[in-house]
Protein backbone atom coordinates (compact mmCIF):
# COMPACT_ATOMS: atom_id res chain seq x y z
CA UNK A 1 0.00 0.00 0.00
CA UNK A 2 1.22 3.53 -0.78
CA UNK A 3 1.69 5.83 2.03
CA UNK A 4 0.28 9.12 1.53
CA UNK A 5 -0.32 12.68 3.56
CA UNK A 6 -3.65 13.24 3.59
CA UNK A 7 -4.91 16.81 2.57
CA UNK A 8 -6.47 18.83 4.79
CA UNK A 9 -9.47 17.07 6.11
CA UNK A 10 -11.01 20.07 7.61
CA UNK A 11 -14.94 20.47 6.41
CA UNK A 12 -14.38 24.24 8.07
CA UNK A 13 -12.41 25.74 4.90
CA UNK A 14 -15.25 25.24 2.83
CA UNK A 15 -18.46 26.68 3.59
CA UNK A 16 -19.03 27.50 7.59
CA UNK A 17 -22.52 26.59 8.81
CA UNK A 18 -23.16 28.30 11.97
CA UNK A 19 -24.94 25.37 14.03
CA UNK A 20 -21.37 24.20 14.87
CA UNK A 21 -19.52 25.72 17.60
CA UNK A 22 -15.89 24.45 16.21
CA UNK A 23 -14.37 27.59 15.17
CA UNK A 24 -11.84 28.01 12.29
CA UNK A 25 -8.93 26.53 14.18
CA UNK A 26 -10.16 23.61 14.69
CA UNK A 27 -8.25 21.41 12.19
CA UNK A 28 -8.37 17.62 11.94
CA UNK A 29 -6.21 15.85 13.48
CA UNK A 30 -5.44 13.12 10.88
CA UNK A 31 -3.36 16.15 9.01
CA UNK A 32 -1.18 17.22 11.87
CA UNK A 33 2.25 15.45 10.36
CA UNK A 34 0.76 11.92 9.96
CA UNK A 35 1.20 9.54 7.60
CA UNK A 36 -1.79 6.78 6.81
CA UNK A 37 -1.72 4.26 4.33
CA UNK A 38 -3.98 4.65 0.82
CA UNK A 39 -7.00 2.72 0.69
CA UNK A 40 -10.57 2.81 0.89
CA UNK A 41 -11.04 4.10 4.46
CA UNK A 42 -8.99 7.40 3.65
CA UNK A 43 -11.05 7.43 0.47
CA UNK A 44 -13.80 7.46 2.32
CA UNK A 45 -13.09 9.75 4.62
CA UNK A 46 -12.36 12.41 2.34
CA UNK A 47 -15.57 11.80 0.55
CA UNK A 48 -16.79 12.86 4.24
CA UNK A 49 -15.52 16.00 4.63
CA UNK A 50 -15.98 16.87 1.07
CA UNK A 51 -19.84 16.05 1.23
CA UNK A 52 -19.08 18.13 5.19
CA UNK A 53 -17.91 21.34 3.37
CA UNK A 54 -20.88 21.04 1.01
CA UNK A 55 -23.25 20.50 4.20
CA UNK A 56 -24.84 17.02 2.31
CA UNK A 57 -25.06 15.43 5.48
CA UNK A 58 -26.98 12.13 4.80
CA UNK A 59 -24.07 11.51 2.00
CA UNK A 60 -21.62 12.10 4.78
CA UNK A 61 -23.30 10.20 7.73
CA UNK A 62 -23.54 7.29 5.42
CA UNK A 63 -19.46 7.94 3.96
CA UNK A 64 -18.46 7.92 7.99
CA UNK A 65 -20.51 4.68 8.84
CA UNK A 66 -18.97 2.93 6.28
CA UNK A 67 -15.52 3.34 7.95
CA UNK A 68 -16.95 2.93 11.18
CA UNK A 69 -18.67 -0.60 10.05
CA UNK A 70 -16.38 -1.45 7.85
CA UNK A 71 -12.54 -0.11 8.42
CA UNK A 72 -13.53 -0.63 12.86
CA UNK A 73 -9.47 -1.12 12.96
CA UNK A 74 -8.86 1.86 10.57
CA UNK A 75 -6.40 4.71 12.37
CA UNK A 76 -9.56 6.89 10.91
CA UNK A 77 -12.64 5.22 13.38
CA UNK A 78 -12.29 7.60 15.87
CA UNK A 79 -12.18 11.01 13.79
CA UNK A 80 -15.34 8.97 11.47
CA UNK A 81 -16.39 8.77 14.30
CA UNK A 82 -16.29 12.20 16.00
CA UNK A 83 -17.93 13.83 12.36
CA UNK A 84 -20.65 11.42 12.92
CA UNK A 85 -21.78 12.94 16.07
CA UNK A 86 -21.34 16.20 13.99
CA UNK A 87 -23.28 15.42 11.45
CA UNK A 88 -25.89 14.93 13.50
CA UNK A 89 -25.56 17.47 15.74
CA UNK A 90 -25.62 20.38 13.17
CA UNK A 91 -29.22 18.54 11.93
CA UNK A 92 -29.69 19.58 15.56
CA UNK A 93 -30.29 15.46 16.54
CA UNK A 94 -28.56 16.28 19.75
CA UNK A 95 -29.93 12.26 21.05
CA UNK A 96 -27.26 10.33 18.29
CA UNK A 97 -25.10 13.54 18.50
CA UNK A 98 -24.59 12.64 22.29
CA UNK A 99 -24.49 8.63 21.19
CA UNK A 100 -21.49 9.45 18.51
CA UNK A 101 -19.57 11.79 20.41
CA UNK A 102 -18.98 9.44 23.34
CA UNK A 103 -18.18 6.61 21.62
CA UNK A 104 -15.27 8.95 19.62
CA UNK A 105 -14.23 9.63 23.06
CA UNK A 106 -14.45 5.83 24.13
CA UNK A 107 -12.87 4.48 20.61
CA UNK A 108 -9.50 7.24 21.72
CA UNK A 109 -9.72 6.09 25.30
CA UNK A 110 -9.48 2.11 24.15
CA UNK A 111 -6.48 3.35 21.45
CA UNK A 112 -4.95 5.09 24.46
CA UNK A 113 -4.54 2.08 26.85
CA UNK A 114 -3.23 -0.43 23.76
CA UNK A 115 0.46 -0.83 23.35
CA UNK A 116 -0.23 -2.15 20.12
CA UNK A 117 2.13 -0.20 17.53
CA UNK A 118 -0.99 0.39 15.24
CA UNK A 119 -3.07 1.95 17.94
CA UNK A 120 -0.26 4.35 18.38
CA UNK A 121 -0.32 5.31 15.41
CA UNK A 122 -4.00 5.77 15.61
CA UNK A 123 -3.90 7.50 18.82
CA UNK A 124 -1.49 10.51 17.08
CA UNK A 125 -4.11 10.80 14.42
CA UNK A 126 -6.81 11.15 16.78
CA UNK A 127 -5.27 12.64 19.70
CA UNK A 128 -7.23 16.32 18.95
CA UNK A 129 -10.56 14.50 18.90
CA UNK A 130 -10.71 13.37 22.44
CA UNK A 131 -11.11 16.71 24.04
CA UNK A 132 -13.18 17.65 21.38
CA UNK A 133 -15.55 15.07 21.07
CA UNK A 134 -16.00 15.80 25.45
CA UNK A 135 -16.96 18.96 24.59
CA UNK A 136 -19.61 18.48 21.94
CA UNK A 137 -21.02 15.31 23.97
CA UNK A 138 -21.31 17.77 26.83
CA UNK A 139 -22.86 20.53 24.19
CA UNK A 140 -25.54 17.85 23.38
CA UNK A 141 -26.44 16.53 26.78
CA UNK A 142 -26.80 20.24 27.64
CA UNK A 143 -28.98 20.60 24.57
CA UNK A 144 -31.00 17.83 25.59
CA UNK A 145 -31.44 19.70 29.16
CA UNK A 146 -29.54 17.02 30.66
CA UNK A 147 -27.56 19.86 32.46
CA UNK A 148 -25.85 17.72 35.58
CA UNK A 149 -24.62 15.39 32.85
CA UNK A 150 -23.25 18.03 30.35
CA UNK A 151 -21.28 19.57 33.32
CA UNK A 152 -20.04 16.47 34.64
CA UNK A 153 -18.49 15.99 31.26
CA UNK A 154 -16.52 19.11 31.33
CA UNK A 155 -14.93 17.68 34.58
CA UNK A 156 -14.11 14.87 32.78
CA UNK A 157 -12.55 16.99 29.92
CA UNK A 158 -10.66 19.64 32.42
CA UNK A 159 -9.15 17.00 34.40
CA UNK A 160 -7.91 14.35 31.54
CA UNK A 161 -6.85 17.55 29.33
CA UNK A 162 -5.61 19.99 31.17
CA UNK A 163 -3.97 21.74 28.04
CA UNK A 164 -6.88 22.08 25.95
CA UNK A 165 -6.88 23.75 22.36
CA UNK A 166 -7.75 27.32 22.42
CA UNK A 167 -11.48 26.57 20.25
CA UNK A 168 -12.06 23.86 22.80
CA UNK A 169 -11.44 25.80 25.81
CA UNK A 170 -13.60 29.05 24.64
CA UNK A 171 -16.83 26.30 24.46
CA UNK A 172 -15.75 25.02 27.70
CA UNK A 173 -15.98 27.94 29.49
CA UNK A 174 -19.35 29.02 27.38
CA UNK A 175 -21.12 25.65 29.28
CA UNK A 176 -19.16 26.32 32.51
CA UNK A 177 -21.23 28.91 32.97
CA UNK A 178 -24.08 27.44 33.00
CA UNK A 179 -23.15 24.87 35.20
Amino acid sequence: NEEVKPKSLDHEKGKKHSQTPMDSSSKDSADEGSTLKAGPALQRYEEAQEFLAQQAYPEAERALKDIIHHYPSDPLVVNAQYWLGETYYVQKDYARAAVSFGDAYKAYRKLDKSNDAKDKEARKISFAKAPEALVKLSLSLKALGKTDQACTTLDQLRSEFPRLPQNVKKIAEMIEKQC
